[in-house]
């Protein structure tokens, strides 16, 4: 018995229907299939899906005190991933605060 099987009491058929479904990252080695757990305890509604972190265009150049060309100049130049969530703007918050934040002093 898999260890997927004893966790949510479910056939090898409802595994196997339920990583097609929700599209379940899975590697092969050999005769062995290994799904991935994050996503599969988020498919069951056991874990919540991680949430990316963004900061909108007013928010960050309010943060950074940058006009709008800095900002994108900067998410240009330097890679930052940005989002494009209906009309608005949004960018990476992890990638704009360690470009941008204030130095760590060890």
């Amino acid at each position: 018995m898999t260890e997927i099987q004893e966790k949510f009491g479910m056939t090898l058929t409802s595994i196997y229907g339920l990583a097609s479904t929700n599209a379940i990252p899975k590697k092969k080695e050999g005769k062995i299939v290994y799904y991935s757990k994050k996503h599969f305890d988020i498919a069951k509604g056991v874990a919540q899906p991680e949430e990316p972190q963004y900061y909108t265009v007013a928010e960050a150049m309010k943060k950074f005190n940058l006009t709008r060309d800095q900002l994108y100049h900067y998410a240009k130049y330097h890679n930052i991933p940005r989002v494009k969530v209906g009309k608005y703007t949004k960018i990476s918050k992890p990638e704009l605060n360690k470009l941008l934040g204030a130095p760590k002093i060890e």
